[in-house]
């Protein structure tokens, strides 16, 4: 095979060897300021011209800078991906490296999504491919168990040159190993058994100064310089810890590392007035910090507990001088600001794109839109005024932005889904013009915000934010249920004028044919108005400019009734919200502080955290029977999950329990338990869920899961047995958290509809439903920044890489997990902290969706006593071939069923995926991934197991090129497959019915088998650390710990 660079096809074996391209990156990264000679041309920067503009855009594209490569390589699953991996490696050249983000991509359910298979690795000629192909595999199974899909289809593999190996051999050696404290979050309890020696590091990190001083040794890595600092020091080393059996294998002025053969590595990171230590095995990792209090004592903090010792010396035993038991959960804060609201600082913007024949949007109009002391603002911008190049007007655009509307809020409905991909780029140049740092506040790989700060004044001159994550509804939707002036109107988005003979958009003539419109936005009915309104005349520009001043109008007046209602409903500003969840949040806290005796409410700590969120589960959505002919009946809960919300919540502080099935099941305990169940085998609808490759099932037989104590007591009812219990986490439990907020917000929706308020209306519900959902988030452990190219070199060298954006003037949006840091250079400390951490508790989030199980399950069981049959179950509705009794039934209270629909006839193949015919004729066809039209005849095909091939149209996000690409007529392959429950059969083969899927699995073991309970005393420090670094022992085991060991000093 030709060197790297081969330009020519490459051989299967080897695809994908051209993105290690050595010779092309290896030059280091030279950081060019760009002199902006047009900024000091105008003391009003909106003055810019067409011509300055794109003249800037020029001279920013030629910044040197590596981007990420992105490239193909077959699924993980296949025979030859290893393979793949291997010619990769073997093909790079020696002494340098790259990071490298692994991508799955699956179709699932018609669904395109992507799952990055961890953070991204640092590679090198080095690294064993086979432990890579491991990690990567292990990570493939845990995206595709946590996130309910299957990600079997190609890799994409994005790279980049980072440098030469010298100076992070360490990080590369910590990567092989697989060993990340991101990684350790997989167990959330690691049994790590390795110590940590109670030395003071600070001695001996001034010893090695000392030595490489005097003996003018080099900071560096490798065995030879280590056994040379080893042997110096080997007397001075043996003061503090034993050197039987460890050795010193990497030291700089700011980090130091100790391996054992046997109990693995200890890393210690010399901070600014901490250290940082991190103990490795092959088990996990887990991370303390050492602050030095004086010369002869160190305060030390675990996860769960602070102690503080006297260093020991050779032949002497260290001394605990006090231990202080944490836990690290902190009180949710009541405090709201009430601020009055102020509409002037909306603004609305909004852009419009053409879709060329190939596929490509490009972005061709875009427009903002105010209201200011009774003025009406609207600019809007056409690509024909700018020679054809977006970007210009994309720039022209934000920087009239910045200019005209300083200190406001710019909402744009689906900017992350849409806008951000057309927009940012044009964003990141105008505040480069404009001397303005960008601040990214990124989740879950998406944009959710954008700051422009001043560099010299550090204020905030614009806020970029996302109206779709405050009201999830299209805006067509939107206007009319909101009642406002301007509505959303139609335009045929797929017409080109480019593409029929002209070189602009000044198309005049007739409509264009109903093809070019988009199905669900525009129907026949609408489109044959349409076309009876306009003969000859109907103009591409004209129209576009008046639909999208509608729609910047339109959606600015529904966001000035829901600010506005919002206050006047909750007495809270939304101006600072980014998404309803956050809204229902600080809504509640307003109606929650006025509680008397309330019981405190907390965030909870990690550990705690990660430990309930197995039973943090979802809706059952099942099918019991595929076939109903006949007459059938479609019953929706009302407002399910507000009224599991007036149920007991979990509340207090929770405590570690390590109890016995007896203790359980003879005392009201109320929390969480991770057990061992066994549900009887005649069950036809079982009650307790547990995630299986991927999916949310509902089994019988023997198994084990994480449950809400009351979801437990409700299975014991229905004859389930708990034979074991691993742990249990227990809290206080009280029914007014939710009550005050619920029962008002219910009582704002019944009288917002007698009065006919729709958008009243519209606001309860989603502050009702939006709540709950918030306190189950996972925590943020990324943080994000746009940079410059040398800082985007140096976090990419030092940090682990979640995502990366690239820009044309070569800055950079780096998403990384800031306390991975792989080294510690000079320069790299003010990128190490914690990410924000924002108010969650997921005991309570589970607890609620545990409440709506049972109230679904309450009915479906009932339906089986009165020998009703059961077809479908979906969150909060289930299809029955019998009319609920009327106790169960009532359209207005919540908790209640409410009658949608009279069937005739139905097909469920699996879920979501069914058709429905009401007793009108009307048909409902509902498929996730599709959302278009089936026939009687496709469900069929379907029932009988058979495939279905539809046709959609598709767009996919393409972050690297900045744009959006449709593909037309995708086929789209629609499977009758359904694996959640067993499919039963008739005598003629017809699938008639379905029963559960049985397990047998192991019983868990408890953690008193572990650690057999017994007198404090007999436990050594070794143990209770142990415990409080991966259980957590409950508060009023910590304070005998603390009393037991305050002053005791002969320790093992």
């Amino acid at each position: 095979m030709k060197q790297l660079g081969y330009p020519g096809k490459l051989p299967a074996s080897d695809l994908l060897s051209y993105i290690w391209d050595a010779k092309k990156d290896l030059r280091v990264w030279e950081q060019q300021e760009i002199q902006i000679d047009i900024r000091n041309k105008h003391e009003v920067i909106n003055n810019f011209t067409v011509a300055e503009i794109q003249n800037f855009i020029k001279s920013t594209s030629r910044v040197k800078h590596y981007p990420w490569r992105s490239h193909i390589l077959p699924g993980i699953l296949s025979t030859d991906f290893l393979e793949h991996i291997t010619g990769i490696i073997k093909n790079l050249q020696t002494g340098f490296a790259y990071s490298v983000l692994f991508i799955a991509q699956t179709s699932d359910d018609g669904v395109k999504r992507f799952a990055s298979l961890g953070h991204s690795v640092t590679v090198t000629r080095d690294t064993d491919p086979k432990e890579l192909y491991e990690r990567l595999l292990a990570n493939h199974k845990f995206v595709q168990e946590s996130s309910n899909g299957v990600f079997d289809e190609r890799i994409i593999a994005k790279s980049k040159y980072i440098g030469r190996t010298g100076s992070i051999a360490h990080a590369i050696k910590l990567q092989r190993m697989g060993i990340t404290s991101r990684e350790a979050l997989l167990n959330p309890s690691p049994l790590i058994s390795l110590g940590v020696p109670l030395v003071n590091w600070w001695h001996i990190f001034e010893m090695f100064r000392y030595y490489q001083n005097t003996k003018k040794l080099d900071s560096s890595s490798g065995l030879g310089l280590a056994d040379q600092i080893y042997e110096l020091n080997k007397k001075i080393w043996a003061k503090y810890i034993d050197i039987d059996g460890w050795m010193l294998v990497e030291y700089t002025p700011r980090m130091l590392v100790i391996e054992h053969s046997d109990l693995g590595s200890i890393i210690v990171f010399k901070m600014d007035n901490h250290m940082l230590i991190r103990l490795i095995n092959q088990l996990g990792m887990i991370e303390i910090k050492d602050h030095l209090v004086r010369e002869d004592r160190i305060t030390r903090e675990y996860a769960h507990a602070t102690i503080q010792f006297k260093p020991a010396m050779k032949g002497e035993l260290a001394r605990i001088t006090n231990f202080m038991p944490k836990t690290g959960h902190r009180k949710f804060s009541t405090k709201v600001s009430n601020e009055e609201v102020n509409v002037n600082n909306i603004v609305v913007a909004d852009l419009e794109a053409l879709v060329t024949s190939k596929g490509e949007n490009v972005p061709i109009f875009v427009a903002y839109y105010t209201y200011r002391n009774g003025n009406e603002i609207c600019e809007i911008y056409n690509y024909d005024d700018y020679d054809h190049d977006p970007q210009a007007m994309l720039v022209k655009f934000w920087c009239d932005l910045i200019t005209n509307c300083p200190n406001t809020n710019v909402y744009f409905h689906n900017w992350a889904g849409y806008d951000a991909f057309h927009t940012l780029d044009g964003l990141v140049l105008a505040a480069q013009m404009y001397n303005c740092n960008i601040v990214p506040f990124v989740k879950n790989s998406k944009i959710i915000e954008i700051k422009l700060v001043n560099k010299d004044t550090k204020m905030v001159i614009l806020t970029v934010k996302d109206s779709f994550l405050l009201l999830p509804m299209s805006l067509a939707k939107l206007t009319k249920s909101f009642e406002v002036e301007t509505i959303k109107g139609h335009f045929p988005h797929y017409f080109n004028p480019l593409e029929h003979g002209l070189d602009n958009l000044n198309y005049i003539g007739p409509i264009p044919e109903y093809k070019y419109f988009e199905a669900q936005r525009t129907n026949q009915v609408e489109y044959a108005e349409l076309k009876a309104k306009y003969q000859d005349n109907w103009s591409f520009v004209q129209e576009m400019t008046s639909y999208l001043r509608d729609d910047v109008r339109g959606l600015y007046q529904v966001l000035e009734k829901f600010f506005l209602g919002i206050h006047e409903t909750m007495d809270v500003n939304v101006s600072n919200s980014n998404t309803m969840p956050s809204v229902a949040l600080k809504s509640w806290k307003e109606t929650y502080k006025h509680i008397d005796k309330k019981p405190d409410i907390y965030s909870l700590n990690k550990q705690t955290s990660l430990l309930l969120r197995d039973s943090y589960l979802g809706a059952i959505v099942d099918v019991y029977k595929p076939r109903l002919k006949g007459v059938g009946y479609y019953y929706d809960v009302n407002s399910l999950y507000p009224h599991s919300m007036l149920n007991y919540i979990p509340v207090g502080i929770p405590t570690f329990e390590m109890l016995s099935v007896h203790e359980f099941l003879s005392t009201n305990w109320f929390g969480f338990l991770k057990c061992t169940v066994i549900a009887p085998d005649n069950l036809e609808i079982p009650i307790l869920a547990i995630r299986l490759d991927g999916k949310l099932i509902c089994p019988t037989g023997q198994f084990t899961g994480c449950w809400f104590s009351e979801e437990l007591r409700f299975a014991l009812s229905q004859g389930y047995q708990v034979i074991s219990i691993s742990y249990g986490i227990q809290f206080s439990k009280d029914n007014r958290v939710f009550n005050k907020y619920i029962s008002y917000l219910n009582e704002v929706k019944e009288q917002a509809s007698l009065e006919g308020n729709l958008g009243k209306r519209t606001i309860s519900k989603l502050l009702m439903n939006s709540l709950y959902g918030r306190f189950g988030l996972k925590d943020i452990e990324t943080t994000s920044l746009i940079c410059a190219p040398s800082e985007a070199e140096l976090i990419s060298r030092n940090f682990p890489i979640k995502k990366s954006i690239q820009f044309s003037n070569g800055y950079e949006l780096l998403e990384y997990y800031p306390l991975d840091c792989y080294h510690n250079e000079a320069n790299i400390a003010k990128y190490i902290y914690d990410p924000m951490t924002a108010e969650r508790n997921v005991a309570i989030a589970a607890s609620i969706t545990a409440y709506s199980r049972i109230t679904i399950n309450t009915i479906k069981l009932e339906c089986q006593k009165l020998g009703i049959e059961v077809y479908y179950s979906d969150t909060d509705s289930l299809v029955t071939n019998k009319e609920l009794p009327k106790q169960y039934v009532d359209s207005k209270e919540i908790g209640k069923l409410k009658l949608e629909h009279v069937l005739s006839d139905g097909y469920f193949i699996a879920p979501k995926l069914y058709q429905i015919t009401t007793s009108e004729g009307k048909v409902k066809n509902v498929s996730r991934g599709y959302g278009g039209e089936f026939t009687q005849a496709d469900m069929e095909t379907l029932y009988q197991g058979q495939s279905v091939e539809k046709f959609k149209t598709k767009w996919h996000r393409d972050w690297e090129n900045h744009t959006i690409y449709f593909e037309w007529d995708k086929k789209l392959r629609l499977s009758g497959e359904y694996n959640k429950r067993v499919k039963v059969y008739d005598e003629e083969g017809r699938w008639v019915n379905t029963k559960p899927i049985k397990l047998n699995e192991e019983p868990c073991k408890p953690v008193y088998e572990i650690y057999p309970k017994r007198s404090l005393s007999d436990y050594t420090p070794k143990e209770l650390n142990y415990i409080l670094e991966n259980l957590s022992l409950n508060s009023r085991i910590k304070k005998k710990v603390a009393k037991k060991y305050q002053n005791r000093s002969n320790l093992p």
